[in-house]
């Protein structure tokens, strides 16, 4: 298994920023690393759908959990491993943390996470600031 994570605060309240995750089309507008994103429904579990890295191949993913206002896991299933996107919010008094956690599964969770998983990582902090950056938008 192989998993990392990152955190920021934002002004924005837990549910603004919510909005901003049920806006799918939009997530390549804070996500420099999407070229593309969509879902077959709204952002509820059980729903599937595509998202396109730049510079990649559409990988099909899958809402497994969403709790309103608080947080939204998918995975995507890749050959002999599991992708695990969390994303939370918790209140901090007056300000909001947003993490998104990725997890990596599977026989080959070591090939992946190194293939794909370097390039996620080191790209999170810039994908975390555009979403704080457009939760605090007016």
């Amino acid at each position: 298994m192989i998993s990392f994570q990152h955190s920021v605060q934002t002004t924005a309240s837990p549910e603004k920023v919510f909005r901003i995750y049920e806006n799918v089309k939009g997530w390549k507008d804070w996500d420099k690393g999407l070229k593309d994103s969509r879902l077959e429904g709204a952002l509820e579990a059980g729903v599937r759908g595509t998202v396109v890295p730049a510079g990649g191949p559409a990988i099909q993913l899958e809402i497994i959990e969403v709790i309103k206002d608080q947080s939204f896991s998918d995975v995507s299933r890749l050959p002999l491993c599991l992708l695990r996107f969390d994303h939370s919010l918790k209140r901090a008094g007056p300000s909001t943390e947003i993490t998104h956690k990725v997890t990596f599964t599977g026989p080959l969770s070591f090939l992946f996470g190194r293939i794909i998983g370097n390039k996620m990582r080191k790209s999170l902090p810039e994908t975390m600031a555009g979403l704080k950056k457009r939760a605090e938008q007016p």
